[in-house]
């Protein structure tokens, strides 16, 4: 790889961190997902990995509520 193209690549990860503003990746998804009018949970195994994500937007749960006797 040119070194011109690693500094692309160094840059690009460089922004990307940033963006996460020293959350982790999950926390920043989460956050994200927030501000867009989404309800996200996730649960995590006792050896601290993700077992589970769930989100969705907010109109669809209370569709679901609405909803909840249809099969």
């Amino acid at each position: 790889m040119t070194r011109c193209r690693q500094d692309v690549y160094n840059q690009i990860t460089t922004i990307q961190y940033d963006s996460l503003e020293g959350q982790s990746t999950l926390h920043a998804l989460a956050e994200q997902l927030n501000k867009q009018g989404f309800q996200s949970q996730v649960q995590f195994a006792p050896n601290s990995h993700v077992t589970v994500v769930f989100f969705a937007h907010l109109d669809s749960l209370s569709y679901l509520q609405a909803y909840s006797d249809l099969p």
